[in-house]
């Protein structure tokens, strides 16, 4: 008997959950991008920059890529605590991805991702991690098995 129950449980994990537990289980995910956590070190603020750069491409259009948003709002939004917040901007700050301005009265804070800065960072992230890939001939078909075993990145033992 115990077999057959933990396979039903198996066939239909979400069974016995109130829709209200599901709600709480299938909520939107929060992102945080692998560039934005090894470029900044930082967990917080990787996904801070992460959901800026979302916001930022769907507002691209909008106020020259300027967004407001308050504490409670990334609270929310991504989970992240007032101190949580306020250290990921410092970082995100220092590197010179996120731009912060205080606009109307009262003031309130808006945000910016400078692009152009992502980019570079995700550039240099490439070049230090994958550059090699870049240096090679993917037209030129392999001449010998030597030449094949070459075609994975330095370091890497397929099984």
């Amino acid at each position: 008997m115990k077999p057959r129950a933990l396979k039903a449980d198996c066939e239909n994990p979400t069974q016995g959950l109130r829709p209200s537990q599901m709600m709480v289980i299938f909520d939107e995910p929060i992102i945080a991008q692998r560039w934005a956590v090894s470029a900044t070190g930082s967990i917080t603020a990787a996904v801070m920059i992460s959901h800026a750069l979302q916001l930022s491409q769907l507002l691209q259009n909008q106020n020259d890529g300027w967004f407001a948003k308050t504490i409670k709002a990334w609270q929310e939004e991504v989970g992240l605590s007032r101190s949580e917040q306020e250290t990921a901007r410092g970082r995100l700050l220092e590197l010179g991805l996120l731009r912060e301005r205080r606009v109307g009265m009262p003031a309130r804070l808006e945000f910016k991702v400078d692009e152009d800065r992502v980019y570079a960072l995700v550039d240099e992230l490439a070049i230090a991690s994958f550059g090699h890939l870049d240096e090679r001939d993917y037209a030129a078909p392999a001449k010998s098995a030597k030449r094949a075993s070459r075609a994975f990145p330095p370091g890497y033992r397929p099984l």
